[in-house]
């Protein structure tokens, strides 16, 4: 039978822990016509059509900069875009002055954990849209949460509410242990409206079974790679998308010289029992207690081989295996304890509770990890890193996200930690990017409505202070974001936060759907 999410937990946490587991065409624009009155969420105005002047458009497809455009967007799709020069606004028009700043599509995160928030006061939406994530894809869920999840995305699209779209969300995760259940979680879980299947432990016959069963369904598989599976088995079997690297040795066991016999010890470590206490920190920060591991880390490291990594990548170019990198995330798991994670002043908007526990998990990690283990994680991060360097150079498809409300993700924050770790190992500012807009619209197949600033696609725009071609640093200087054509400007993105930060301020907010996040 399936497991309940924290027998799963226990089970992950204990065997797979321990295991290691173009434009458009320029056009002269005629005035305006009158539009249809409608009030912009968030913002005092009465009119549908919205003028963006004078601004630098930056191309997602190959990073040229299209300088004095206009993008003229009616309700929630960009309408028409010229050069400034021949546009003339109607009257009834709210115009944005784009003079000196630069136009990028909506952020989308691509891993997230914040469907949870949905019904919270507050919400993580204002911190996601402040930071121009105006999409993301759900990693957890269950039954109910798909139908809020269509309700969020309909009150969002009618203007009742001010969210992100949701782009993707399965059902319950997949962890059953027994081949026909899973086959039929994965028939409950189409009936139930996922839009993919979530794995995360699974042994070789049931994860044929859940490959063959959504094949059968048409549903997309994503997820964890089990070490009784490995890397390139799943990305043949047709997994679309690959989750953390792995996570922890994942995609690594794959590239070890030593390969079988590492599988085999990993396979045959015994899964312990774990408190529920154990779990729900094991879930927040599942380096807490490896350090009893770091010998077999470290032996992974010690038999890396590059030229298997490179076939290990050219398996996943071939099989169109993309994966969500969330580096972000695998620092703050491999390293905990690092002050800049502790000090981080972007902490003001997470609840309370939550922020206790990171600091409490933090320093149990430092308590617990031997300076020897310290320096085995931070050689297994320092090795991810080059691994992801040579996905890049190889052409493996990759995505952003953040894996918010894992220990010191903060939503909304954490994507933009994210765009200044892949800048950091050498992401060029168009990769990091694409990574988040381009790349994100062709994982969803979406690629008519997102992913760049053109005719016809969704107004959700991110209106930026600085040339994000010039250095990723600068899609963190948002001045403005239109979330389905409705203006945000600094002054509201300013507000929100405030009101954000002084809500988790005044009160412990939000702590039952924190400590319920899965944060996989």
């Amino acid at each position: 039978m399936w497991l309940s999410l924290q027998t799963w937990k226990k089970r992950r946490f204990g065997a797979l822990a321990l295991a290691l587991s173009a434009w458009a065409r320029p056009a002269a624009l005629v005035a305006l016509s009158n539009c249809s009155s409608g009030r912009l969420a968030g913002r005092a105005g009465t009119t549908t059509t919205t003028v963006i002047t004078n601004v630098a458009i930056v191309s997602t497809r190959d990073g040229t900069v299209q300088q004095n455009m206009s993008v003229v967007l009616q309700g929630a799709k960009i309408q028409q875009i010229a050069p400034s020069a021949s546009v003339q606004p109607d009257s009834d028009a709210q115009v944005v002055d784009g003079t000196g700043k630069y136009l990028v599509p909506g952020f989308s995160d691509m891993h997230t954990h914040v469907m949870q928030a949905a019904d919270s006061t507050p919400s993580f939406w204002p911190q996601m849209i402040a930071n121009g994530v105006t999409s993301f894809r759900e990693m957890a869920g269950s039954a109910a949460e798909v139908a809020r999840a269509k309700k969020l995305n309909a009150d969002s699209a009618s203007g009742e509410v001010l969210a992100p779209e949701l782009l993707m969300t399965p059902s319950t995760i997949l962890t059953s242990a027994d081949p026909a259940m899973a086959t039929q979680l994965v028939q409950q879980e189409k009936s139930e409206g996922a839009d993919f299947i979530k794995i995360v432990v699974e042994t070789p016959d049931t994860f044929n079974a859940v490959m063959a069963e959504a094949k059968a369904q048409g549903l997309p598989v994503a997820g964890h790679i089990s070490p009784s599976i490995g890397a390139r088995a799943a990305s043949d079997a047709g997994v679309r998308s690959i989750e953390h690297l792995g996570p922890d040795l994942g995609i690594l066991v794959d590239c070890s010289t030593d390969e079988a016999a590492v599988r085999a010890a990993i396979i045959a470590t015994p899964t312990p029992a774990l408190t529920s206490a154990q779990v729900q920190a094991m879930a927040a920060s599942p380096f807490l207690n490896r350090a009893p591991q770091a010998p077999l880390f470290q032996h992974v490291i010690d038999t890396y081989d590059d030229g298997k990594c490179r076939a290990l990548a050219q398996t996943f170019v071939k099989n169109q295996t993309w994966h969500t990198v969330t580096l972000f995330r695998i620092a703050t798991l491999t390293l905990s304890d690092d002050p800049s994670f502790q000090n981080d002043p972007d902490q003001q908007y997470i609840a309370k509770s939550t922020l206790a526990l990171w600091h409490q998990l933090a320093d149990q990690f430092a308590a617990n990890t031997s300076a020897s283990a310290h320096a085995t994680f931070a050689g297994l991060f320092k090795l991810q890193t080059h691994v992801l360097q040579v996905f890049r150079d190889q052409g493996v498809r990759m995505l952003a996200g953040s894996d918010d409300t894992g220990i010191w993700c903060v939503p909304g924050f954490g994507l933009h930690q994210e765009f200044r770790r892949l800048s950091g190992v050498g992401f060029t500012p168009l990769q990091v990017l694409q990574m988040t807009t381009l790349n994100a619209a062709e994982f969803s197949n979406r690629m008519d409505s997102m992913g760049a600033v053109e005719v016809g696609k969704n107004a959700d725009l991110v209106l930026l202070d600085a040339d994000p071609m010039a250095s990723a640093d600068n899609l963190d200087r948002i001045d403005a974001v239109f979330v389905k054509g409705r203006y945000q400007s600094r002054s509201d993105l300013d507000a929100m936060l405030a009101a954000s930060a002084a809500a988790y301020a005044n009160g412990d907010v939000g702590t039952a759907r924190d400590a319920k996040a899965a944060h996989e």
